[in-house]
């Protein structure tokens, strides 16, 4: 089969849409798939090139003013799937996997006569005010051009899901999410983890040049309001104060880099708290198996949380809120790793009851639950359960 996937965002960035995307397209091309991934271009890479066996594209657009970013964004994917349709023959399928490049995929598709299918990761929308709350200072005129460019995302991605043959959501929470944006049904298919990629590594804190004398937490997030990491910063101070020695170490970039920096000073912890910045492809395998205790401290729209797979693949255990997605995953291999509440007393109940059962979970993480992850979400068990939704989109 020839799949053709339109993605705003793909390797190098190893965000989780892009784990997603990329594990997915190098299954199906284990499996005899013809595969090729159309992205928005990326400073310093090549038009056409191959990442790690894949044939990618690179699409480019106008980055600036943000309504001119959209519109050639969307331009951009349309003209790029046709020519290359003319160029090398239709392909069978196109699967989108985010809102600009999927509108102008989905173009694409109607020109050249082929189905679309359209995986969901979560209301763009709604995400982005989420995120935005702070800008709204900026003054009244600005705050409404705000809501303007949500209205914006809301009717665009429900017109994308609306026009797929067939949609994919990544866990029930994200399948309802979609029904309330536009009230169509979908094929859950999770996310994978690539077992060979994510499994524990010996000296992992040392070879990361990790001290070994304190208990240490890690949380890789992108630096973002809605990712909890100030009630984290404030879980870990409430736990030092009760006497727990340990480290929490925050993996990621983001705007909140340095109001989380003063969090931790102004609340005591500025000495435990270290902040580890982007980690590549191969640092983050190596980080996940030299902590002791992953923290997903999500306060919204976490609609999967792929990390938690990949920690327990590496043999750290998890601990997150309940929030979104997470009580659906994580529960799924311990419910009382899930705290009850995102905020920062919940965090650190959950994370003080877990601190004497590491050893145990850590031994679980190691047996029973890797043999779940790889009956559920290997990516050959994904990509098979995705090439069943291609199937029923061409029927």
């Amino acid at each position: 089969m020839k799949v053709w996937h339109a993605t705003d965002a793909f390797y190098p960035r190893i965000g989780g849409v892009e784990r997603v995307v990329q594990d997915l397209t190098q299954s199906q091309r284990d499996l005899g798939f013809e595969v090729l991934v159309a992205t928005r271009a990326e400073q310093g890479s090549p038009a056409r090139e191959q990442c790690n066996g894949i044939d990618v594209v690179r699409v480019p657009f106008t980055a600036r003013p943000t309504p001119l970013a959209y519109a050639s964004t969307i331009r951009g994917f349309e003209r790029t799937l046709r020519e290359l349709a003319r160029e090398h023959g239709a392909p069978d399928l196109i699967h989108t996997h985010l809102t600009l490049s999927g509108l102008g995929a989905a173009r694409a598709a109607r020109a050249i006569g082929v189905p679309l299918v359209a995986t969901f990761y979560g209301p763009w929308h709604a995400e982005f005010l989420a995120e935005c709350g702070p800008l709204r200072e900026r003054g009244r005129v600005y705050a409404a051009y705000l809501d303007l460019l949500a209205a914006s995302q809301r009717r665009m991605q429900a017109k994308l899901m609306r026009s797929a043959n067939q949609r994919v959501a990544l866990s029930e929470f994200s399948a309802t999410a979609l029904r309330e944006l536009c009230d169509v049904g979908c094929t859950i298919v999770p996310g994978s983890v690539d077992l060979e990629r994510f499994t524990p590594r010996l000296e992992a804190r040392k070879r990361l040049g990790w001290p070994a004398q304190r208990t240490t937490l890690l949380s890789v997030r992108r630096l973002a309001r809605r990712m909890g990491l100030e009630r984290l910063i404030d879980a870990v101070a409430h736990l030092a104060r009760g006497g727990h020695d340990l480290d929490l170490v925050i993996a990621g970039q983001g705007e909140l880099r340095h109001e989380l920096e003063r969090r931790a000073t102004d609340s005591g912890v500025a000495d435990r708290v270290r902040f580890a910045g982007m980690l590549s492809q191969t640092q983050l395998p190596l980080a996940l198996s030299a902590a002791d205790l992953f923290v997903l401290p999500s306060i919204a729209h976490e609609h999967f949380g792929l990390v938690i797979l990949e920690s327990i693949a590496c043999g750290t255990p998890v601990v997150g809120s309940d929030v979104g997605a997470i009580p659906e995953l994580l529960g799924g291999f311990d419910p009382t790793l899930v705290a009850r509440g995102s905020d920062p007393d919940a965090l650190a109940a959950t994370i003080a009851k877990a601190l004497p059962e590491l050893e145990r979970l850590a031994g679980m993480c190691g047996a029973a639950w890797r043999e779940r992850l790889a009956q559920r979400y290997s990516p050959q068990a994904v990509a098979q359960s995705m090439a069943q939704v291609y199937a029923e989109a061409r029927a």
